[in-house]
């Protein structure tokens, strides 16, 4: 399996069972994140995991819900935000679904397709998706769960679980990542044409074009305190009416004393901008609140049968309960009630 070490991401699903504590455990659910540095030990471990496993790009993302977007710059820029650009494209979400879930361009010629494994791509955690911009060029990008000595998020339980994904970015990462590399000096020695990914997607894995929607994507970027990190919030507005916004975060070769800082600094800057107030339970990415709102009983409930989704904890009050419970069973202490009360 290809695995692309310069780029790793990892995105926080439980962000905010705790208004305080969600802007403190980032994308360590499993711990409290206390105000002082020598208590992010939880933290500073999972970032001493991605430096050990790669030695290159860190990213750090932590996702939140919003209505209004102009609302968001808006208290982005009273703490020195800046809008950067502005993009419009559209995603096509591919994987082997069934044929009465083809989109209808794909649909005859998905007919063609051999036996195939369903749902192959989601059941693992898997997305693979073609940007088109709006001056026609298109890229293809594939995530997918990160490996640390075997194992990946999946295999923790979803209320301990630090989200963590590589990135094949590319026709010829993704093509190396499945397996679907081609002779390159057979078009030269037989005069037939090479085939393209979508047409290789479709004929040997079984794989087709299943979603397609427009993208807004705002880029804000934020003033850092600390001149090693690149900070910035993205604004993703979909056609279909979902709104998901992520604070993001880039460090280089990231080391313990840079994650200390960083970790802190994310935390107020969170607070100072109010986006903590914005964050909710399990938030769903833009591709699985597509599913849910389309396949509800099919195609997102492979989701929730792969213990990838629980949306049991979108529920504030059973998602802290089933935190404290965790967090107990690890001899943790969860996080005082009244630490959920910030100043409004």
């Amino acid at each position: 399996m290809f695995s692309v070490a310069r780029r790793f991401t990892s995105s926080s699903h439980l962000a905010s069972v705790y208004k305080a504590q969600s802007t403190k455990t980032l994308f360590a659910k499993s711990a409290k994140f206390a105000q002082n540095a020598n208590k992010s030990h939880h933290l500073l471990s999972q970032v001493g995991v991605v430096q050990k496993a790669f030695s290159h790009d860190v990213n750090i993302n932590i996702q939140f819900g919003f209505e209004n977007p102009q609302q968001v710059v808006d208290l982005l820029k009273e703490q020195g935000g800046k809008v950067e650009e502005t993009n419009k494209y559209t995603v096509t979400y591919y994987d082997s679904v069934p044929q009465d879930e083809v989109l209808s361009d794909a649909s005859e010629l998905a007919k063609q397709r051999q036996s195939f494994e369903r749902y192959s791509m989601t059941s693992k955690d898997t997305w693979l998706c073609k940007i088109t911009s709006s001056d026609g060029r298109t890229t293809w990008k594939c995530t997918y769960p990160a490996s640390e000595e075997g194992k990946t998020h999946l295999d923790k339980p979803i209320v301990e679980r630090a989200v963590a994904y590589n990135t094949a970015s590319g026709e010829r990462e993704i093509r190396r990542f499945l397996n679907l590399q081609q002779d390159m000096t057979s078009e030269a020695r037989t005069g037939k044409k090479l085939a393209t990914l979508d047409e290789d997607l479709r004929s040997r894995l079984g794989v087709v074009p299943f979603a397609k929607f427009d993208m807004t994507e705002t880029f804000v970027s934020v003033s850092p305190l600390i001149n090693y990190a690149a900070i910035s919030v993205t604004l993703n507005e979909s056609s279909f009416g979902y709104k998901l916004g992520s604070l993001n975060c880039h460090v280089n070769n990231a080391t313990q004393e840079m994650a200390r800082d960083l970790a802190i600094h994310l935390m107020r800057i969170l607070k100072s901008t109010k986006l903590d107030k914005l964050q909710s339970p399990s938030l769903r990415t833009t591709i699985q609140e597509y599913l849910y709102r389309n396949r509800p009983n099919t195609h997102y409930k492979v989701l929730l049968d792969a213990g990838i989704r629980d949306d049991r904890l979108m529920n504030k009050e059973y998602a802290q309960e089933v935190l404290n419970a965790s967090l107990e069973k690890r001899g943790i202490t969860p996080p005082a009630e009244e630490e959920e009360e910030e100043s409004k």
